[in-house]
């Protein structure tokens, strides 16, 4: 995973929006994490995994 801090971003939107197509980009601002930037793609996955119950915590209920 790639870590810049928010300025770099703001110098370089294209460059790691082009970074994110690949892999996470982690945003940092004052030293401490802030965003991630990911793809449509990932964000979409993660949305619907998130969505779908778990099975195994389901059945311990």
């Amino acid at each position: 995973m790639v870590k810049i801090t928010a300025t770099a971003f703001q110098k370089n939107v294209g460059h790691y929006s082009d970074i994110a197509m690949r892999e996470p980009v982690t945003i940092t601002s004052h030293g401490r994490e802030r965003l991630v930037l990911i793809s449509v793609e990932d964000y979409q996955s993660l949305s619907s995994n998130a969505a779908q119950p778990n099975a195994a915590s389901h059945h311990a209920q």
